[in-house]
């Protein structure tokens, strides 16, 4: 079986998204990859090579990467073409069914679905309906999507999954000058407003307020140069310096999610967060927006606590209510790890194989 996955991104670390192909390859899947740019980091594109994946990259506009991804279906003739981030599936589906019709077609919509422009939703129902088969990876985007463009009879809920990494840095709390009695918070992702760093912040702000709670530490993961310079700025205005730790793009997540106690997902939006099924795997209590996909994975009073979206005083509430109680801080710890078996990347990608190997058939 040849796979071709047509990522749309710039490839910048190594994450659950990386992993997942990596498990494919495993699999045995004979697969092509095509990126924006050259696999990073170094560690990736080594495990790429090793396990013989083609590696392809494609450049210029949103036309011109398109017309090279067609011209790379065209060479390899995969028997699936498999689309994840950005605009290329709405230029290439049509011509890949025009002329190329025994190749399958997938979409995997990773984000929720929010555009309320009617040109564009018309354009993504036609386009979804070319596809052979559309994958969404939680039941909230599946419902937002159904919402917005209506029920399609090739859509399907696939769950990403996640294993533990390696943990290779036991000191990692002494390095960073944090004492072992405080309490670790950690929130990953790469932009502030998507992910609602400033709700976070603000909601710490004022937990400052609250000279009885024990000491805390919030770790932030993820934000590139320029995102970690404004955020900076943020916290700064906001007088929280010395409770924030931002450190950037780290491709060793497992080393700061084993340390951690609390994982916050704040986010304004989000599909279904690989990062929240990595932190349940190390037992963090998770708290959460309740948006997306975010409640299948912090199910309110069992492994966490969600709150509504963009709501600062709620958020604190519960921040507050989980520092001051470690009883319950250790019954969602226990929950979390029981709810993480349930999003293996092992199973995950098997399930993804069944639903090629049933296209294939077809």
């Amino acid at each position: 079986m040849k796979v071709l996955y047509v990522t749309g991104i710039f490839s910048t670390k190594y994450g659950g998204f990386e992993k997942y192909i990596i498990q494919l390859l495993r699999c045995g899947i004979e697969l092509s990859v095509v990126f924006n740019n050259n696999p990073q980091p170094d560690s990736f594109y080594e495990d790429l090579s090793k396990l013989n994946a083609q590696i392809f990259v494609v450049k210029g506009n949103i036309f011109q990467r398109s017309f090279q991804v067609f011209k790379i279906i065209k060479s390899i003739k995969p028997n699936i073409v498999h689309y994840h981030f950005g605009f290329y599936v709405y230029l290439l589906s049509l011509l890949v069914k025009v002329f190329f019709p025994d190749i399958r077609q997938v979409y995997t919509q990773h984000c929720e679905y929010l555009s309320d422009n009617i040109l564009m939703k018309y354009l993504t129902k036609y386009c979804y309906r070319l596809m052979d088969l559309v994958i969404v990876v939680s039941e909230g985007v599946k419902a937002g999507l159904i919402n917005k463009i209506g029920n399609l009879n090739n859509l399907i809920v696939c769950y990403l999954g996640v294993d533990k990494g390696t943990i290779n840095n036991f000191d990692i709390k002494n390095q960073l000058d944090i004492s072992q009695k405080s309490i670790v918070i950690t929130s990953i992702g790469f932009d502030i407003n998507v992910k609602g760093f400033d709700i976070l912040a603000k909601a710490v702000s004022l937990l400052k307020k609250n000279e009885s709670l024990p000491d805390f530490k919030v770790i932030i993961i993820g934000l590139n140069d320029d995102e970690n310079n404004k955020f900076k700025s943020l916290i700064k205005g906001l007088n929280i310096e010395d409770k924030f730790i931002s450190v950037g793009i780290r491709n060793d997540v497992d080393d700061f999610l084993s340390i951690s106690d609390i994982y916050v997902q704040s986010s304004r939006t989000e599909a279904l967060p690989l990062s929240i099924m990595e932190a349940m795997l190390y037992g963090n209590v998770i708290i959460g927006a309740a948006v997306g996909g975010i409640p299948e994975v912090c199910i309110n009073e069992y492994n966490g606590l969600l709150f509504e979206k963009e709501n600062v005083v709620q958020l604190n509430s519960i921040l507050e209510k989980l520092l001051l109680n470690k009883t319950l801080r250790s019954i969602y710890s226990s929950n979390s790890i029981k709810l993480s078996y349930k999003f293996n990347r092992m199973n995950s990608v098997q399930n993804l194989i069944s639903e090629y190997n049933n296209l294939l058939r077809k």
